[in-house]
């Protein structure tokens, strides 16, 4: 499974603008219109995370809360309210909400308190797994493609270098922390495009980062291995790229800069 993302709230204009966005950066969105629905919806699929909006028909926020964490504790929740007192600020922390945004919606920093109470949420679970550079267990070949990535700190747009099943490694300039999260979204041609959380194994300045997939669904390890096996037969990697890696890498990364239109964006967060 992917990552699966639950929106409950009232208005459909405002379930609409979300579910798209968050679409649009790679998750699956399901949508439902009160708390007593997400509740329903939460008993028939899994969740990895939960936006919920507090005055609803049926069953608001403050009871949904309430009741999610009688049945998981680890799901983490954001609610969005146009209710941002402080004391609604304090209700739902106390309930055991991870996070608040106010509305009207900045999408942009809806997008990184999703991307950062994921990452915490990993953190928390001791799912982050210790540096694995030297345990690679799945064969990793060059593939270059455009990948959209994010963290706590930083974001941006660039290209892959290589990719495994386990993993990729990502042209990113800045120097991240081994253990630091990345949400990716890794473009491997235009009818797919993969969504993961990953963990930095290694960072070289000005160089690259090594990131280990720690959420990858079926359908993406599938279409990984294809294209690994697909690469690793072919006789340019048998001649050439065990031996003359570097070169290799820069002879692929010239042709993608030519034959795309790809611009590279780095920014701090």
């Amino acid at each position: 499974m992917g990552i699966r993302i639950l929106v409950i709230d009232d208005m459909p204009a405002i379930t609409m603008l979300m579910s798209e966005y968050l679409s649009d950066q790679g998750y699956e969105v399901i949508t439902a219109e009160n708390g007593q629905e997400g509740l329903e919806l939460m008993e028939l699929t899994p969740i990895s995370l939960i936006i919920c909006d507090v005055m609803m028909p049926k069953m608001g926020g403050f009871e949904f809360i309430e009741r999610c964490r009688k049945i998981s504790s680890h799901i983490p929740i954001i609610v969005v309210s146009a209710k941002s007192g402080s004391n609604t600020r304090s209700i739902v922390s106390e309930l055991g909400a991870n996070g608040f945004l106010e509305k009207p919606i900045n999408l942009e920093i809806l997008s990184r308190l999703v991307t950062s109470t994921l990452a915490s949420q990993l953190k928390k679970n001791n799912i982050i797994p210790p540096d694995t550079v030297n345990q690679r267990t799945h064969q990793r070949v060059p593939f270059f493609c455009e990948a959209h990535f994010q963290g706590e700190s930083v974001s941006g747009v660039t290209v892959t270098t290589s990719i495994s099943r386990g993993g990729c490694n990502l042209e990113i300039q800045s120097v991240l922390p081994v253990g630091a999260l990345l949400l990716v979204k890794i473009k491997l041609h235009p009818g797919h495009t993969i969504t993961a959380v990953g963990s930095v194994c290694y960072s070289i300045p000005k160089s690259g980062v090594g990131l280990r997939f720690l959420s990858l669904d079926e359908e993406s390890e599938r279409l990984i291995d294809s294209i690994v096996s697909t690469i690793a037969n072919m006789e340019l990697f048998d001649l050439e790229y065990r031996d003359h890696t570097g070169k290799l890498i820069d002879t692929f990364v010239n042709k993608f800069d030519q034959e795309s239109n790809f611009s590279y964006q780095e920014k701090l967060v």
